[in-house]
């Protein structure tokens, strides 16, 4: 029901007011379980929210690192990859770029920071990046606000958001998300490279059916074999020169001029030991060829 009613909202309803009603929409289900006493026929609610600020502080158990850290690297790439995935699906809407390095260092700083007083890994979160979108956020204030809101929520009485309904939560969440899907750089990735595309479809395929950590490893594991498979064996173009000017093309893709004696190589790829012997085999194959050619 809250999605169909956020999918007539955003259509009849001014901008302005059609980014207040995901907060109308749950203020009215929390009004629906308080009245009909929902929660006790088993709908799912947030529940009771624990009283207090943390306190700073931090916690170190030498003993425990090393069973802790590879899961904490596996979560640290996790949180980056998420967070950046959004930022750049974000900036791409508006225009924007994204520095990666300051990105990594805010996200490093906050997660620090974090650690200082117990809390979760700090990410620019897929879902929470969609909501802010979603309600016209255009800064960095947008998570000051939200952080000033929650600051509130946990020091004063809060028993009416024990009663916040969770499927309407997850609708709200799930109708942001899903205008940040990105199925035009799918149909461009199979137009133009179907490995690429083969790569996607495989990690979000992996997500869905194994997890989030599991599903990024796979697409990365993917990538990187896609990586070295191809500069394992890197096309090699054979180049002539065009009439006119001093440019070299392929000579399969344009009309160029070739020279007896002369044979002019392009490696579409950086040497290294892993494909140095393939690319000397394969100038040797060519070089064997232009003189059986020139024999002819």
């Amino acid at each position: 029901g809250t999605l169909l009613a956020l999918y007539a909202v955003r259509r009849c309803l001014p901008p302005v007011l059609a980014r207040l009603a995901p907060a109308l929409l749950l203020a009215l289900a929390t009004l629906l379980v308080a009245l009909g006493d929902l929660d006790r026929a088993g709908v799912p609610v947030l529940g009771e929210l624990p009283k207090g600020l943390p306190s700073l502080g931090i916690s170190l158990h030498p003993a425990m690192w090393p069973e802790l850290l590879p899961s904490a690297l596996l979560l640290a790439f996790v949180v980056f990859v998420s967070g950046h995935s959004s930022a750049r699906r974000l900036a791409r809407g508006r225009g924007e770029r994204i520095d990666d390095g300051r990105e990594l260092v805010g996200q490093g700083l906050a997660n620090l920071a974090s650690a200082l007083t117990a809390g979760l890994p700090v990410s620019g979160g897929l879902s929470r990046s969609a909501l802010n979108h979603a309600a016209g956020a255009r800064s960095q204030l947008a998570g000051v606000v939200t952080a000033l809101l929650l600051a509130l929520a946990l020091l004063l009485p809060g028993g009416w958001l024990s009663l916040l309904p969770l499927p309407a939560l997850a609708a709200t969440i799930i109708y942001a998300v899903l205008g940040m899907l990105d199925l035009d750089g799918l149909r461009r990735a199979w137009r133009f490279d179907r490995g690429e595309a083969g790569v996607w479809l495989a990690t979000a395929g992996s997500v869905l059916l194994l997890g989030v950590e599991q599903g990024v490893l796979v697409g990365v594991l993917l990538s990187l074999g896609g990586h070295l498979a191809r500069n394992a064996r890197p096309h090699i173009a054979v180049l002539g020169r065009m009439a006119v000017g001093e440019t070299f093309r392929n000579v399969r893709r344009h009309a160029v001029e070739t020279r007896p004696h002369l044979l002019l190589l392009r490696v579409d790829s950086s040497l290294f030991f892993g494909n140095a012997a393939a690319v000397a085999a394969r100038i040797e194959r060519a070089r064997d060829h232009a003189a059986g050619a020139e024999r002819v």
